[in-house]
């Protein structure tokens, strides 16, 4: 939700490429704030990844090779994980908001950016379109994508082994929840959801 890459490919009758739509903050920037203003205590309770080697983010994200590398190049957001107590996180959330940064929880590690999130340019998208017939379909498995699911026109819901199935307090109208995890999950999702808009809008 950091930016929106290539914006104008969705508007421009001759679209210039490379062009962004950025919300997010660099990742300096979110360090630095992050240090300033977040109590010792809690900062010592969070252990951040790109400090680590490869071997113990591999350990953490379950990924290794080409994969870690794309995983750990961000531009708009840090990982951590978190070793405090549920009060601990809220209070670290808390101040977190005061400095207008935001943290969530992902499926393995907790992240810092902006105050912004997966669902930020749903709204900026419609409106460049400009058609009634877009559909959003937001695929998720995680709490940190609930907000992008809920502002979703179809929502796709990928299960986690060992969890529990992710609920969203206020659904859109169209939900899909997948029996497969991921990977299959999100190609099961993704042939109902595009057979859902074919009905509705025709091929």
């Amino acid at each position: 939700g950091g930016a929106l890459v290539n914006a104008d490919l969705l508007q421009a009758e001759q679209p210039t490429e490379n062009s962004t739509r950025t919300l997010g903050q660099c990742t300096h920037h979110l360090l630095t704030t992050f240090s300033d203003t977040i109590s010792p205590h809690l900062q010592a309770m969070c252990r951040f990844l790109h400090a680590m080697d490869s071997t113990a983010q591999s350990n953490i994200l379950g990924l290794e090779g080409d994969t870690l590398t794309k995983a750990m190049d961000r531009k708009f957001s840090v990982l951590f994980a978190f070793d405090g107590s549920p009060s601990d996180f809220a209070s670290l959330q808390q101040q977190a908001s005061s400095a207008q940064l935001m943290i969530q929880c992902g499926g393995r590690v907790c992240s810092i950016s902006a105050p912004h999130d997966k669902a930020s340019f749903h709204g900026l998208i419609k409106d460049m379109l400009g058609d009634d017939k877009v559909t959003i379909v937001g695929f998720g498995d995680a709490q940190n994508d609930v907000s992008m699911l809920q502002s979703s026109d179809i929502a796709c819901i990928i299960p986690r082994p060992d969890c529990a199935p992710l609920s969203l307090p206020e659904p859109p109208a169209t939900l899909i929840h997948a029996s497969l995890a991921a990977p299959m999950g999100w190609l099961e999702t993704a042939e109902k959801a595009i057979n859902i808009i074919e009905k509705r809008f025709g091929k």
